[in-house]
């Protein structure tokens, strides 16, 4: 399923098996989230998982050797090309009660870095609180959260997230990349 040429969603990539391995690693009592995120950009709770300044940092194994092919076969597959370098992954958890209102509430429009990069999200669970991206021709483009669903997006789209509103938890791996040998987002996906 691609919703446009700026924003590529595909179901189905990930095999159950693998997606029920990464829910119940994030869904565990054990697992650590911490409110807040980078400089209080992020409103929700979060967990990192992968930091690669200064020579990468892997802050949860489990998540990130589970996540790591996923992301790099999804990109090989999809636009023939290799990940140059990983410079973050984390989990971002909304719950059903940080929605006081029992509305969907927006979250602040943002992009994950002021360079160029790439983004993609994978959905941990299925939850509702769409995930709104801004393609190049200032057109919205809301995004449904399912369990095993892959996002891939330019790191330039103003993106942002909702509360959930009908389910307990919204789950979702963000990671932030860049491609080799690629100059241009535009090029990569006006396919």
């Amino acid at each position: 399923m691609d919703l446009h040429n700026q924003i590529i969603v595909k179901d189905d990539l990930v095999c159950p098996a693998l997606q029920d391995a990464i829910h119940a690693i994030a869904a565990d009592t054990s697992m650590a989230w911490y409110n807040g995120g980078e400089h209080d950009r992020y409103t929700g709770m979060s967990a990192p998982i992968f930091d690669g300044g200064h020579g990468g940092h892997i802050n949860h194994p489990g998540l990130y050797y589970l996540s790591l092919p996923i992301l790099m076969q999804t990109v090989y597959t999809l636009f023939d090309k290799n990940v140059s370098e990983v410079m973050r992954f984390r989990i971002g958890l909304f719950l059903h009660t940080m929605n006081m209102k029992n509305k969907s509430t927006q979250h602040r429009m943002h992009t994950d870095y002021d360079f160029p990069h790439q983004n993609m999200l994978y959905y941990v669970n299925n939850s509702d609180g769409v995930t709104t991206i801004v393609d190049w021709d200032d057109k919205e483009v809301n995004v449904e959260p399912k369990k095993g669903r892959i996002v891939l997006f330019p790191g330039s789209l103003m993106h942002c997230s909702h509360d959930p509103e009908h389910h307990h938890s919204r789950m979702v791996i963000n990671m932030n990349f860049m491609l080799e040998g690629v100059e241009s987002e535009r090029k990569l996906y006006r396919r």
